[in-house]
C-alpha cells in the first residue's frame, strides 16, 4: 500500500516567510517555492529567490500560505524575542 502525502504547497506557489537572524525575527517577505521536502517532524520548504541558497524554512513556523498567517506569527515571535 502506497502512502499518500498531502503537500501544503507545491513548487511555483507563492508563500510568505519570516526572516530570522540570531534567533530574532527581522522581517517578512514573499517568494516562490522551489522545493518541498519531508522530515520525520516537519515539512521543509526551499525558496526560489532567497539570498541564502541552501536555507530551508519550516512550514507553519517560518513559512506560510497566506500573508495574514505570516504577519500574525511574525508579531507573536517579535513579542517572544
Amino acid at each position: 500500500m502506497a502512502i499518500k502525502y498531502e503537500f501544503p504547497c507545491y513548487p511555483g506557489d507563492d508563500v510568505w516567510y519570516i526572516e530570522r537572524y540570531d534567533g530574532k525575527p527581522l522581517y517578512t517577505g514573499q517568494d516562490k517555492v522551489q522545493m518541498v521536502g519531508f522530515t520525520t517532524k516537519s515539512v521543509q520548504i526551499k525558496l526560489r529567490g532567497h539570498k541564502a541558497f541552501n536555507k530551508t524554512f519550516t512550514w507553519g513556523k517560518n513559512v506560510f500560505g497566506s500573508k495574514a498567517e505570516c504577519d500574525a506569527e511574525f508579531e507573536k515571535q517579535k513579542e517572544e524575542a
